[in-house]
């Protein structure tokens, strides 16, 4: 009678066991992350999040199930317009302007700094580089000792100092609070960058 107990016991517990795992346990056999993402897409429809994948990713513009359930959230599963409206939020972020900024060469005229060499900017997508004649041609400069420009929140300034026993210097200050933020300066043939 003891072994036919035994033997009993034994049945119960093979036949039973694979019935009682845990739900993460089965969540990771069916290719989930999580026991809550299981529920969701049995929710859903689906047995697996193989099946899942294969009937949603495909016309969806997205590459991965996360950023399926991310424009779900967002804009109803559309990640073509998730996308669009992600780029368009960038470019109006680079063409914010945020921060201006201040070049001086010593006590001199700012072209004095810039004989052999330019000045480079990037200013959200736009760019460009000044030789000496065109920063003296920039209207009111000739005689100023100082360039003010405004600056995106997307920038890029590269510049190198041409000129003997004078400091050229970059400050760059946040326009709202006009707190200084960056301050660099370089003697003869030294080179500034500054990037946001």
């Amino acid at each position: 009678m003891k072994n036919f107990l035994n033997y009993t016991l034994w049945v119960v517990i093979f036949i039973m066991l694979p019935g009682c795992t845990k739900p993460e346990d089965k969540a990771k056999k069916l290719g989930f992350n999580s026991v809550e993402q299981m529920n969701y897409v049995k929710k859903l429809g689906f047995n697996s999040m193989t099946e899942y994948e294969k009937s949603v990713l495909p016309g969806s513009g997205c590459a991965t199930i996360e950023e399926v359930e991310h424009a779900m959230s967002e804009v109803g599963g559309d990640c073509n317009l998730l996308k669009k409206i992600r780029k368009q939020e960038a470019e109006k972020y680079d063409n914010e302007i945020s921060y201006y900024a201040v070049v001086t060469c010593g006590q001199l005229q700012l072209h004095n700094c810039f004989e052999d060499g330019g000045l480079s900017v990037r200013n959200g997508r736009d760019f460009k580089t000044y030789t000496r004649n065109e920063i003296i041609s920039i209207p009111g400069l000739l005689l100023s000792k100082e360039l003010v420009f405004d600056l995106r929140n997307s920038f890029e300034i590269k510049m190198q100092n041409s000129e003997k026993d004078v400091i050229l210097n970059l400050k760059i200050f946040e326009k709202s609070t006009n707190n200084k933020v960056y301050d660099k300066s370089a003697a003869l043939y030294e080179v500034i960058r500054a990037s946001n």
